[in-house]
């Protein structure tokens, strides 16, 4: 198998590599939030905000299915991870609020872009985004994959990877 597969097969460095992309679109996000304000760069901003609010209500949905749906499920059988589960999926609301109410924001403006006050609420949005995202991802890297790797089986591990190939693929689709 060649490496762009075995990471594929891998869930947590595909976890790790979508957490980078959350990263990438959530610093996209904060610059243009920034640039709205900005007459020559206003329609680069707006297409931005509008491809990042779309990408988290497609790729971050299934980020989130990946970990809810897949990975806490095995987790839950081990009496030490039921705190970090529930406080990732804590988390996990707050986000999915935040990426909920930047697509209604996004979704109610005019083809012009937002007027000042969205403005200012669409860059408090990206920044209370940025914020949440770095404390889970660390969280999950340092704390959640560790331990995942330590307590399941690689038999598991492997079924996991599939799992999640398999959402992004026309047999996860259904």
């Amino acid at each position: 198998m060649n490496g762009k597969n075995e990471n594929q097969a891998d869930p947590f460095a595909r976890m790790e590599q979508t957490h980078r992309r959350i990263e990438e679109r959530l610093a996209c996000l904060v610059r243009a939030a920034e640039d709205l304000g900005n007459g020559e760069r206003r329609m680069d901003a707006l297409d931005e905000i509008y491809d990042t609010s779309g990408w988290f209500a497609r790729g971050g949905a299934r980020h989130v299915a990946d970990e809810e749906q897949t990975l806490f499920p095995h987790l839950r059988a081990f009496p030490e991870c039921a705190l970090l589960l529930a406080a990732l999926e804590k988390e996990h609301r707050e986000h999915e609020a935040l990426e909920d109410e930047l697509g209604r924001l996004v979704g109610s403006w005019s083809d012009e872009g937002p007027e000042v006050a969205d403005e200012t609420r669409a860059a408090e949005i990206a920044r209370n985004l940025v914020a949440l995202y770095r404390a889970h991802i660390e969280r999950e890297e340092k704390d959640l994959f560790p331990i995942a790797q330590k307590l399941l089986a690689p038999a598991v591990i492997a079924d996991l990877g599939q799992q999640m190939m398999d959402r992004r693929s026309d047999r996860g689709k259904s």
